[in-house]
C-alpha cells in the first residue's frame, strides 16, 4: 500500500470533478488525470487513486502536476478508531 506521493488539483470550487472530461476539458492531459474510488472493510474505509477511469464506487476526479504511468495505482486506508 503506498500513499498519494501527489498534490490533488480539483475542481475551481475545491471539490473533486465530477468527471474524467471534465478534467480533460480543464486542460489536463490524461496522463495527468486520476479516478478516486471509496471501499470500506473490516479494517476502514479504502481510497484508490488510479490512473486508469473506473465506473464503480467513484467519488470524483483530480488532477496532478505529474504525469502518470499506465496503471499507477495508489491505496490509502482510514481507520475506523471507534472500533479498536
Amino acid at each position: 500500500m503506498n500513499e498519494f506521493p501527489y498534490e490533488e488539483i480539483r475542481a475551481p470550487d475545491g471539490n473533486y470533478f465530477d468527471s474524467w472530461g471534465d478534467v480533460l476539458a480543464a486542460g489536463y492531459p490524461e496522463n495527468q488525470v486520476w479516478c478516486i474510488t471509496i471501499g470500506d472493510d473490516e479494517d476502514g474505509t479504502w481510497f484508490c487513486y488510479d490512473s486508469e477511469p473506473h465506473f464503480v464506487n467513484v467519488i470524483g476526479f483530480i488532477a496532478t502536476k505529474e504525469r502518470a504511468y499506465h496503471g499507477e495505482c495508489y491505496e490509502e486506508l482510514l481507520i475506523n478508531e471507534g472500533d479498536r
